[in-house]
């Protein structure tokens, strides 16, 4: 069972947004998309828009789900491997109606023999989560990823003390959207007597958050970096990055010189940022200088 066509309705103009493979599992298979009109039931207007892919084989299902608050749509779609056993959950953002499509970016955390793929269709100014559900047909399992899905908030300005302030490191479930209530409070004591100015408890307004729970590889030397699965934000506004059992460096916004170290279990917090290294450069990237060893590497980017 493959299915390989999707749409919704995106509420600003009330155009129906289409997407669907051109082929099931065949090398030449396109993902294209839509843009109707529904001004006749019997003759919409229909307008092409920019292919996601073109001529991708080992390819099947979609799934469409847009953000109402800002039009953002958002596709994900399977992709081997090899088709009907080795297969990764990927996704693509549009931002300007479907004419072009951002970069490739992981949902499923893993490889395996998925089958059926569903998205929760819309995200409305009450907020939540771009987040698809998808068949692990080897163990018979309805799986959903909350590493790798977008959490979006509510929509405008809400009082202080909505529920939204970063929870343990451990888990990585959090919603923290665009509104106000993006929470970080920080609280420093010398000798159990608070410093003057503390705690302090920072707000901020961001359009979308990531966290992480990243396996970062052994480089084996101090000077190989590799970027930080934030890549769905342009810019980071807000970083919080915990170093969980081994050190690593951190580098930012471009950063070309030895970077910054953070020990076993240091925690870099960085608040009411811009992090913006431009195009083809990355604006977290980090090194593990271990010879071997994976370590994690957890934490929150917040940004647009």
């Amino acid at each position: 069972l493959h299915r390989n066509m999707d749409g919704v309705i995106r509420i600003s103009d009330k155009h129906l947004l289409l997407v669907a493979h051109s082929n099931d599992n065949n090398s030449g298979d396109d993902l294209l998309t839509w843009d109707l009109t529904v001004n006749s039931i019997a003759s919409p207007t229909i307008t092409a828009k920019t292919n996601i892919f073109t001529d991708q084989g080992s390819s099947a299902q979609v799934a469409m789900v847009i953000n109402q608050q800002n039009d953002d749509v958002y596709v994900a779609y399977l992709k081997g491997g090899s088709w009907l056993s080795l297969v990764d959950v990927v996704f693509h953002k549009s931002t300007n109606g479907m004419s072009s499509w951002g970069s490739e970016l992981p949902y499923s955390q893993t490889t395996d023999d998925y089958r059926i793929l569903h998205g929760g269709r819309t995200i409305s100014n009450s907020g939540g989560k771009i987040q698809w559900v998808f068949y692990d047909d080897d163990d018979f399992g309805i799986l959903v990823n909350l590493v790798n899905d977008v959490p979006i908030g509510l929509s405008g300005f809400v009082p202080p003390g909505v529920p939204g302030s970063f929870g343990s490191f451990g888990h990585t479930e959090e919603e923290v959207g665009r509104v106000p209530n993006l929470k970080v409070t920080i609280q420093v004591e010398i000798g159990g007597v608070p410093i003057a100015g503390f705690p302090v408890v920072k707000r901020l307004v961001v359009d979308e958050s990531q966290q992480f729970n990243y396996e970062k590889a052994a480089d084996g030397n101090p000077s190989s970096f590799s970027a930080l699965p934030v890549a769905e934000l342009a810019t980071v506004e807000a970083l919080i990055i915990k170093a969980s059992d081994l050190p690593i460096t951190v580098r930012l916004d471009g950063q070309s010189d030895s970077g910054i170290e953070l020990k076993l279990g240091g925690i870099l917090v960085i608040l009411d940022a811009t992090i913006d290294a431009g195009a083809g450069v990355q604006n977290v990237s980090i090194n593990n200088p271990a010879s071997s060893d994976l370590t994690l590497v957890s934490g929150v980017a917040a940004g647009t």
